[in-house]
């Protein structure tokens, strides 16, 4: 632990994972209760991604957005969604400029691993052959997340371009320095 950080581990609440639904409640009023973002620059509009099952998606799109990230909430696999997510990924859109695709994934323990994997890379997709339309250059996509959030973001790409017969999410760009 950074020594830095260390202090604040009392000020966070202690969650109660034996009963998954009540503790998503208690989260989602923590998470909620943040002040919103401004979002009168950007776009914000939500979207389903068909998959199996369909993802729920929230967009932001900021004015002249240079590309594109599909961001994973945190909550530990078990709660949250794009609601408590809201004010975090309105300020990825407005700090980065890019278009945050928020992604609604599939919660444990109802949806055991590798649900959330899966529609990670379901959106992942879409977002690539979607990107013209939601307003940023495919070959600028980045995935992110905070959190338990960074986990399914790395492990979906991984997983989902390990698959046999999947084709790449986005056009291979050249390293820089190449060619």
């Amino acid at each position: 632990m950074d020594p830095e950080l260390e202090p604040f581990i009392p000020l966070f609440p202690r969650a109660d994972l034996s009963d998954p639904v009540a503790e998503r409640k208690n989260f989602t009023a923590l998470a909620t209760s943040l002040p919103a973002p401004d979002l009168k620059d950007m776009e914000v509009a939500d979207h389903t991604v068909p998959a199996d099952p369909d993802v729920p998606v929230r967009v932001y799109r900021p004015r002249d957005a240079q590309g594109g990230i599909v961001w994973l909430h945190g909550g530990g696999f078990v709660m949250g969604d794009l609601d408590t997510e809201h004010p975090w990924a309105g300020r990825v859109a407005e700090g980065s400029g890019a278009v945050v695709i928020s992604v609604g994934y599939r919660l444990a323990p109802e949806h055991p691993y590798p649900a959330a994997l899966d529609d990670v890379w379901a959106v992942l997709r879409w977002a690539a052959e979607h990107a013209g339309e939601l307003g940023f250059d495919p070959e600028r996509l980045a995935v992110g997340g905070h959190s338990a959030g960074g986990v399914p973001g790395g492990g979906g790409v991984v997983a989902g371009a390990g698959r046999a017969g999947a084709a790449d999410p986005v056009p291979a760009a050249e390293p820089a320095g190449a060619g």
